[in-house]
C-alpha cells in the first residue's frame, strides 16, 4: 500500500527533529510486510529504499545524487554551500530523507517506510 500527500505539516525527522513538506515535494509512504523468516533481512530496507531512490532521481549520475548517512539524500550542485553558479564548484543540497518504523505484529513485520523530496530542475 502506498499513501501519498500533497503538503505535510506534522512530519518526523530521526530523534525529535521536525519535518515540513511544502506543495511541490514528493510525499509518501509505503507500508511492507514481511515474513518473520526475513528478520535479519529488515535492517536493509531503509539502504535499499535510499538506492532506489538515488537512481530514480539520477539514473545517468549527472547530478551526483548520494546517500549521506544514515537516511539523507543529497545532490552535488552549484549555488549552494558557499558555491557560486556557474564557478565549477559544487556543495551538497539536501533533497530529502528516509525513515522506516517497523512493528513485528502477528509473527510478520510491518514497516512504513516514509520518504519526502523536493526534486531538483534538470534544465
Amino acid at each position: 500500500m502506498v499513501c501519498m500527500a500533497s503538503f505535510q505539516l506534522s512530519g518526523r525527522g530521526r530523534g525529535s527533529n521536525v519535518w515540513l513538506s511544502p506543495p511541490g515535494c514528493l510525499q509518501y509512504s509505503i507500508l511492507l510486510t514481511l515474513p518473520s523468516s526475513l528478520s535479519s533481512k529488515v535492517v536493509f530496507i531503509q539502504y535499499l529504499a535510499a538506492l532506489s531512490i538515488c537512481e530514480a532521481i539520477d539514473e545517468d549520475g549527472r547530478l551526483g545524487v548520494k546517500i549521506k548517512w544514515p537516511n539523507d539524500i543529497y545532490a552535488e550542485v552549484e549555488g549552494v554551500g558557499g558555491t557560486e553558479v556557474g564557478s565549477g564548484k559544487k556543495g551538497r543540497a539536501k533533497l530529502g530523507g528516509i525513515l522506516v518504523n517497523t512493528n513485528y505484529v502477528g509473527g510478520q513485520w510491518r514497516l512504513v517506510v516514509g520518504e519526502c523530496f523536493v526534486l531538483p530542475s534538470t534544465n
